[in-house]
């Protein structure tokens, strides 16, 4: 007996497609946007409504002017899953002809990771038709009737326009996460990496941001991909397919200097490259004209005709193992000092459907499919990096040499002047009168070159100075424990002083009637006075271990595991936790500290939802030039203008009865203070309650 059989699709097959294939928000919004450029729109809109929390007004609107689509299309090719139209249509229709970058069909399904409830609407230039197809995701998780995922049914509604406008509008309904002012910021700066710097679009293709609740965005922000300048070093390579020459940078020891020499194209196809290294005084400048807005020194992307192929470069906050993909960082585990990792450098790489058909993306968008060609396209990016390095110890020898001889030149310099000042004396010993406005006008010329030279080799020198104790403090604690013994100190004597002088008081009149009710509140203080010395003594104690505990670890399996110990509170508080950081971070930090940092807020906020309905913690990790920005919020009582400026003195407390010490946030501001990072109260995201926002310096040779 033989019987037929045809492949189903489960009904939660959408879900893997959606939901959980696609990392977040921001890279379903990028996907989404990737198709209107397939589409091509000259000017694609993302507007939010009122999405700072969820209710029924919230929305997300993406807005195009791009071709549309026919009743047929959304038929035939927007419901097919995996379509083939874009692969057999290559190239979008003039004058634009944009090579596609969405091929895989699954791209749509990145609207069920924003929302449950999705109506498209799409008219063509050419039809007097509008098409509204409304697509209910819910309908997929709940549906009792079917376990098809085909057998659901979508409706298309057709209806006259007669009008000349074009392109395609999603309406997103039933959102599944909220988008504050952080969430909007994060995503403008990755929507700013989607065309590469180095082209030029023609047509353009302009993306704007719009919002109705946050002053940055209440008018259409147009998101702007801004030159890159500022860089110390730099170099450019190309090909010529017609010649099968790939051009591969050189350095030359012998006459160190850069040559660019031709090869045979390798097996992953032609690349155009350009690499910007950025030196600590060209980080300075490029920080301080770019403002961290949106372009950051954060490593190489890939970009295939012209668009970012996959987001593996865009909002995760690992530096030094953030998608390493390219393994860049890993290789500055060892020689560290002659390494340049993605903090230090702009790489642009670009690279072609048609001559690169091999390096393919990852469904997931989070790598490129692992083969031969991948293998060999990132081994000479890394060559090419090497070769930058090799220029860059060169470039510190001859600074070093250049150093020795500054401080030769100002000793010469300064035994010139002392020449002359002998001359002149001995002029004045032998002649008795001389022309002293003469002799003086020496002196002062020889004096001034003297001065120059001096000021000169001791700059030269203290940069020197600087870079070696860089190195050494790499390898030393967060902190000095000097330092903090000092603190600890400090908060002993205060505490033991209160203690005796209470105590004193409650051995003099203990047994007294009257003074029943003083000793009793005294014997508090006391015991309140003692607690503080107990969290001050065992957090000494975890910051002696703190060299055992410096190491790389996991942040958002760290915030996980800190929350998952307060999971009885959570549940009892009916408190709903949010943590929005990408898998792959990876921080270079004291675990321990860190634990004890998220602790105190974590307990802070819980303590200010007491009164709260809809309680809500939302932990969120962004990258900012070379720091990671960690923002802890809640929705609770806040913190009163007062109390603002006192609220990281050590004992400050407005919660005494509630078991508050004053110790937390006066210990999580020392902690970052140490690394040259800080903790900042800023506006809440949740428009009342409290956000703090924590710097952590990815690039810790600089403290």
């Amino acid at each position: 007996m033989q019987k037929e059989l045809n492949w189903k699709f489960d009904i939660s097959t959408y879900r893997l497609l959606g939901r959980e294939l696609i990392t977040d928000d921001v890279t379903a919004i990028v996907e989404l946007v990737k198709n209107s450029y397939d589409a091509n729109s000259k000017n694609v809109y993302i507007k939010f409504f009122f999405t700072q929390s969820k209710t029924e007004k919230s929305k997300i609107v993406i807005v195009d002017d791009g071709f549309g689509m026919t009743a047929d299309d959304i038929e035939q090719k927007w419901m097919t899953i995996g379509t083939s139209s874009k692969r057999k249509e290559k190239i979008s229709p003039p004058p634009f002809n944009r090579r596609a970058v969405g091929e895989k069909g699954v791209g749509r399904f990145a609207i069920d990771k924003l929302g449950r409830n999705c109506k498209i609407i799409s008219k063509k230039s050419n039809e007097l038709n509008v098409n509204i197809l409304q697509i209910d995701w819910s309908q997929y998780e709940h549906n009792t009737e079917t376990d098809d995922f085909l057998k659901v049914n979508n409706f298309l509604k057709i209806k006259k326009l007669t009008t000349s406008k074009h392109g395609t509008k999603i309406i997103i309904k039933d959102i599944h996460e909220e988008w504050t002012s952080i969430s909007l910021d994060r995503l403008y700066k990755e929507l700013a990496k989607i065309v590469s710097p180095l082209n030029t679009l023609v047509p353009p293709f302009n993306i704007y941001i719009q919002s109705n609740q946050f002053d940055a965005y209440l008018k259409p922000k147009k998101v702007v991909n801004k030159a890159i300048k500022y860089a110390s070093d730099s170099f450019s390579l190309t090909f010529n397919c017609k010649n099968n020459i790939q051009e591969v940078i050189k350095f030359n020891k012998k006459d160190k200097s850069f040559t660019v020499i031709e090869e045979p194209i390798y097996s992953f196809g032609p690349v155009k490259l350009k690499l910007y290294h950025f030196d600590q005084y060209a980080k300075g400048n490029f920080s301080k004209n770019y403002k961290g807005a949106d372009l950051q020194i954060d490593g190489v992307k890939i970009y295939r005709d012209g668009i970012l192929t996959t987001p593996f470069a865009e909002n995760t906050a690992s530096r030094n193992n953030r998608r390493d993909i390219l393994g860049i960082d890993k290789r500055r585990y060892s020689g560290f000092f002659d390494k340049i990792g993605s903090r230090d450098m702009i790489g642009i790489v670009e690279i072609y459907k048609d001559t690169s058909p091999k390096i393919i993306d990852a469904t997931n968008r989070q790598d490129f499919l692992s083969n031969v060609e991948y293998k060999e396209l990132k081994e000479f990016i890394i060559s090419q990096i090497a070769e930058l390095e090799d220029y860059l110890i060169h470039k510190k020898k001859e600074e070093y040499a250049h150093t020795s001889k500054e401080l030769s030149d100002a000793k010469n310099k300064i035994n010139d002047f002392s020449s002359d000042l002998k001359s002149l004396k001995d002029n004045i010993a032998k002649n008795g009168a001389i022309d002293i406005k003469k002799e003086f006008k020496k002196l002062e010329n020889s004096a001034r070159k003297a001065n120059i030279a001096l000021k000169q080799s001791i700059k030269t020198q203290k940069n020197e100075e600087k870079e070696s104790l860089r190195k050494e403090k790499m390898y030393m604690s967060l902190m000095s424990l000097q330092t903090y013994a000092h603190e600890i100190t400090h908060i002993i004597k205060t505490s033991i002083g209160s203690i005796k002088r209470l105590s004193s008081f409650n051995n003099k009149y203990f047994g007294i009637p009257k003074y029943e009710e003083q000793i009793a509140k005294y014997n508090g203080f006391i015991v309140r006075e003692i607690n503080k010395l107990t969290n001050a003594i065992e957090f000494m104690s975890r910051y002696t271990k703190s060299e055992k505990n410096w190491k790389e670890f996991n942040v958002k399996k760290t915030i996980e595991y800190v929350y998952e110990g307060y999971t009885p509170i959570f549940e009892k508080e009916n408190i709903k936790v949010k943590i929005d950081i990408q898998k792959e971070v990876i921080l270079k930090y004291n675990n321990v500290l860190f634990e004890d940092i998220l602790k105190n807020l974590l307990n802070n906020s819980i303590k200010a939802l007491t009164s709260t309905n809809g309680k809500l913690i939302k932990v969120s990790g962004v990258v900012e030039n070379d720091n990671l920005i960690i923002y802890v919020s809640d929705n609770g009582e806040g913190i009163e203008a007062k109390n603002k400026d006192k609220i990281y003195e050590v004992y400050f407390t407005t919660t005494a009865e509630e078991g508050g010490n004053g110790m937390g946030l006066y210990m999580v501001k020392t902690n970052l203070a140490a690394i040259k990072g800080q903790i900042q109260l800023i506006e809440s995201e949740y428009g009342k309650g409290t956000t703090f926002k924590l710097t952590l310096p990815f690039n810790k040779e600089e403290i």
